[in-house]
């Protein structure tokens, strides 16, 4: 029998609300998902190894890494008040002829979502999943219409930030970690039986500039008064006309550290790294304003 393989152009991965019909993700570059029962070994004087038990939280985890090939008002996970506040459920199809396998997961919650993107790159949407749910075969969905999409960019990309106006910013990094508490009860086959998203909600900006006017701050007046930037990083797509493809507004950001660099027959550079927080539930979509 002749050997087959699935390759990448045979895969397709979807995700969406819970006990609603999973949306297909464009620009997926990678797809990544385990599980691990964590099996103790029961033992009993006098006999011995018994059996073995489940003990500890049973969960999986699953890592999608993408291009922004698409505008925000599209991608499941953040248009219509997006997934990262919710129960999330999706899958891997694949096939060698067609999508007729899938490696499915169930009552998922959105861990971190990041974005990234340097001179000459292509910018990024990641994010990673916490799957407390079912791990099992099948798809449900075996076909999308096809639509173009376009890919942004570095040429493509607007910071809006007081120190890059004077400064060639040469890459930025953006991510919100999610802290999920799991809620158990007795004789719920070992699943939680409810969830708590633990606010504050951590944001974490980064940039690294070739310093032209970039003036240091004075470390006891940040302790102080601290620098506070309003930070909107725009991403554009296609290149006649540009479309906005995704907004990323962080008010309130203060400035973490500062670190400088600089090497033979190279440009002094910056590195500047701000933190935020979202206080409170019904204010993440504010960071993903509409396009």
């Amino acid at each position: 029998m002749a050997l087959t393989r699935v390759a990448s152009f045979n895969q397709d991965v979807y995700i969406g609300q819970e006990s609603a019909t999973p949306q297909k993700l464009f620009g997926v570059q990678a797809f990544d998902a385990d599980w691990d029962l964590p099996l103790t070994p029961v033992k009993a004087a006098g006999y011995g190894l018994i059996n073995h038990g489940v003990q500890g939280e049973i969960a999986g985890s699953v890592n999608v890494s993408r291009f922004v090939t698409e505008p925000m008002d599209q991608d499941p996970l953040i248009a219509g008040g997006g997934l990262l506040e919710n129960s999330v459920s999706g899958f891997l199809a694949y096939g060698t002829t067609e999508l007729n396998k899938g490696f499915s997961f169930k009552d998922s919650r959105v861990t971190s979502y990041s974005s990234s993107c340097a001179v000459g790159g292509i910018a990024t949407s990641d994010f990673s999943l916490a799957v407390y749910g079912n791990m099992l075969s099948g798809t449900g969905v075996s076909s999308v219409p096809a639509r173009e999409v376009g890919i942004a960019h570095a040429a493509g990309i607007e910071i809006n930030l007081s120190d890059a106006e004077q400064n060639g910013v040469q890459s930025y990094d953006f991510n919100i970690n999610l802290n999920w508490s799991p809620l158990y009860g007795l004789g719920a086959s070992g699943q939680p039986v409810g969830f708590r998203l633990n606010y504050p909600l951590e944001i974490s900006v980064n940039f690294d500039m070739i310093v032209d006017s970039y003036m240091s701050q004075n470390l006891t007046g940040l302790m102080c008064a601290g620098k506070i930037d309003d930070i909107l990083i725009t991403l554009k797509t296609g290149c006649r006309p540009p479309e906005v493809a995704a907004k990323f507004n962080i008010p309130n950001a203060e400035l973490k550290s500062t670190s400088f660099s600089s090497t033979v027959n190279d440009n002094l550079m910056a590195s500047l790294s701000y933190v935020a927080y979202v206080p409170k539930a019904g204010e993440l979509s504010n960071i993903f304003p509409p396009l």
